[in-house]
C-alpha cells in the first residue's frame, strides 16, 4: 500500500489583504464610492498578506 493510498483530502482556508485601486469618473467622492465595482476600471492590485484560517477534513 502506497503513502497515496491512506492520505486523506482537506480543505485549507486562507485569508488573503488585498488593495485594489480603481478610477472612475464621478460627480463626487460618495459617488465613486458607489460605482466604482459596476463602472471603475482595476489599474492595480497588491497582495496585502495571507495567513491560514483553517485547515478541516473535506467531508465529499
Amino acid at each position: 500500500m502506497s503513502d497515496t493510498d491512506t492520505r486523506r483530502t482537506y480543505r485549507v482556508g486562507i485569508l488573503r489583504t488585498e488593495f485594489i485601486e480603481f478610477t472612475i469618473e464621478a460627480d463626487s467622492p460618495e459617488d465613486a464610492e458607489a460605482r466604482y465595482l459596476m463602472d471603475g476600471i482595476e489599474v492595480g492590485s497588491e497582495t496585502d498578506s495571507t495567513s491560514v484560517e483553517s485547515v478541516t477534513l473535506d467531508q465529499q
